[in-house]
């Protein structure tokens, strides 16, 4: 699915560059900024579904084979929005002065925009430190998502915190040889937990080792990850990445 969508992608991609230094009256809104959103719309659909089995599939070989499409789709658009024919054939086409109104005439002013903004306007010795800037950002987030996802926690119950939870659900956590229950963080145990015990306590206490899934790996990843998106501000023209 990744490869078919990013092999779409790249026809398309070819299809626009032809267009460099075509005559101006050849510029159509489809054949130029309209392309370009087809380009992006392959991209997004290549990454989508296999970025949620990489997060959320319970087979852990699932979810490795799924993670290798995010580098993928990253190193493509981020190439994108550094390609000059790509560049050219949409500044052609704007200055251009064609009306357009609504969402075509927005398109156009945020894509412009965009390519400044991912760095088309940096010096050539510098786009090759932003490309790797985007990999290692990609590589730390996928980090941090996939810690959230292979993290599971857990409270221990008695029978009596089961009040107002379902009878199927009671059914199914019976009691151990000491008379405790264990409710984990897992989507079927956490969300009737939290939604339908009568143990407020106890639903705050899941609530909180559902949310800190992850927790101690993700803090230490967090420090050079806002490292990494600062200099990646700066490099592209701005004082810190809250303002990009």
């Amino acid at each position: 699915l990744c490869d078919d969508h990013l092999a779409q992608a790249q026809k398309l991609l070819d299809q626009l560059k032809s267009l460099k230094g075509a005559p101006v009256d050849k510029l159509t809104y489809d054949g130029s900024i309209g392309l370009f959103d087809d380009i992006v719309l392959e991209i997004n659909s290549a990454g989508e579904f296999p970025y949620l089995m990489g997060v959320a599939h319970p087979d852990g070989a699932v979810r490795e084979a799924a993670k290798s499409c995010e580098p993928k789709t990253d190193k493509f658009m981020t190439n994108l929005w550094l390609d000059a024919d790509v560049a050219a054939v949409l500044k052609a086409y704007a200055a251009k002065g064609e009306k357009l109104e609504g969402e075509r005439a927005r398109l156009l002013v945020d894509t412009l925009r965009d390519f400044r903004r991912n760095g088309f306007d940096l010096p050539a010795d510098k786009q090759p430190r932003l490309k790797e800037l985007n990999a290692q950002i990609t590589d730390r987030g996928q980090d941090f998502t996939s810690n959230i996802a292979s993290s599971t926690g857990s409270i221990t119950v008695t029978k009596a915190q089961l009040e107002g939870l379902p009878a199927e659900y009671v059914a199914n956590h019976a009691p151990d040889a000491e008379g405790k229950i264990k409710i984990s963080t897992d989507y079927p145990d956490y969300f009737p937990f939290i939604t339908y015990s009568k143990d407020r306590k106890a639903a705050l206490q899941l609530y909180v080792e559902f949310t800190n899934r992850g927790g101690d790996k993700n803090v230490k990843l967090l420090e050079p990850l806002v490292r990494l998106c600062e200099e990646k501000a700066k490099l592209i023209g701005y004082k810190y990445w809250d303002e990009l």
